[in-house]
């Protein structure tokens, strides 16, 4: 049985001690959202890598302030760091961030003089990678790609606590056993209050480039920055999705935890095509060409951009808007001083496009 306390939320620390929850890194209300749409990214659910990477670097000179990746990265992240890229995968080959976009955020890295060995891809769960097409092991580039793997992938000591039980299966840290079997009493008996975050953020990578897909999930509303990164780190979570009890408070607090706090420097958001319903997972019939990349500092500010667009495609087809509850987590960042959900004035910049040579 599920329990709830309400109204209180806590994080811990590394060594485990309780807190209240801390203010989180201060990010400029008014950080901007770099957008560029090109149709010519994407050809019916392919992606084309040439213009694709022309325009992220078109984003990356615009919010870093040079031409020069070496200049421009150095806006986020310093010489000698380690470097996490984090997938959506979930979403599957056509859906999930696509490969392209990571190979341009690699080279343009590599160009600044990055190490390949200290850039990692990651996501979750290497069946879901590898169903979306992410080869898990070394790159010819030589820069690794791999996933969070069960139990022994998460960190014993960096954990985010609420009291909000969470029913575990298999690949949580504090699961016991080698499956989880619903036919099982005991397995029905493990429950957690707390959630572990993944080594690869607490213990190999020094900053963090969060890569979500613009589409949606049922119990969050948007699966996109707030849902790929902090929910996708930890075990334990399907507690902070709806209709359980942990939510916006909880989400907001993971958002800022100190596992988080100032590694996650950057999201660029894949935004070739949208999906307005049915999600994360493929959908055809609720899919649309956006042709957009997003890049910010601020996750809530591009989450509240991508409700915005999906809401808008529902109406129309008959589709209710998404529950305005479903992605009160947003406001509790934006509370938490963690962002923005403000798209008024010039908040998102539109890029002209880059002028491509005769095919």
């Amino acid at each position: 049985m599920l329990l709830a306390v309400f109204g209180v939320s806590c994080w811990f620390n590394i060594d485990g001690a309780e807190h209240a929850t801390m203010a989180p890194p201060k990010l400029k209300p008014s950080s901007p959202i770099y957008s560029v749409s090109d149709p010519s990214m994407i050809d019916g659910f392919s992606p084309r890598a040439d213009r694709i990477k022309t325009n992220f670097d078109l984003l990356l000179a615009t919010a870093g302030g040079s031409s020069d990746p070496a200049v421009a990265w150095k806006k986020w992240i310093k010489p000698g760091q380690r470097i996490g890229i984090k997938i959506s995968s979930m979403p599957g080959k056509i859906m999930g961030t696509r490969l392209p976009l990571v190979d341009a955020i690699v080279t343009s890295l590599l160009k600044a003089g990055h190490d390949p060995a200290d850039i990692l891809i990651f996501d979750r769960y290497a069946i879901e990678m590898q169903d979306a097409g992410w080869a898990i092991g070394l790159r010819p580039d030589r820069v690794r790609v791999t996933a969070i793997w069960p139990q022994e992938g998460y960190d014993p000591h960096v954990f985010y606590h609420c009291p909000f039980l969470g029913q575990l299966i298999w690949g949580d840290l504090e699961f016991k056993g080698q499956q989880w079997d619903s036919s099982n009493d005991g397995d029905k008996g493990q429950i957690s209050t707390q959630s572990y975050f993944s080594k690869i953020v607490t213990q190999k990578v020094d900053v963090l480039i969060n890569v979500p897909v613009l589409t949606t999930r049922d119990g969050i509303g948007v699966y996109g920055a707030i849902a790929n990164l902090p929910l996708g780190v930890i075990d334990n979570q399907r507690r902070f999705f709806k209709p359980f009890f942990g939510h916006e408070e909880n989400i907001a607090d993971l958002a800022t935890h100190k596992a988080l706090r100032g590694k996650w420097v950057l999201t660029i958001m894949d935004g070739l095509l949208g999906q307005y319903a049915g999600g994360p997972h493929f959908d055809p019939k609720y899919v649309w060409p956006q042709s957009t990349l997003w890049l910010s500092e601020d996750p809530v500010g591009l989450d509240t951009l991508a409700l915005k667009l999906i809401n808008e495609r529902r109406p129309p087809e008959n589709i209710k808007v998404i529950d305005p509850d479903d992605t009160a987590y947003l406001k509790s960042c934006t509370n938490l001083g963690f962002g923005s959900t403000d798209l008024s004035h010039d908040r998102v910049r539109e890029l002209a496009l880059p002028v491509f040579g005769e095919e």
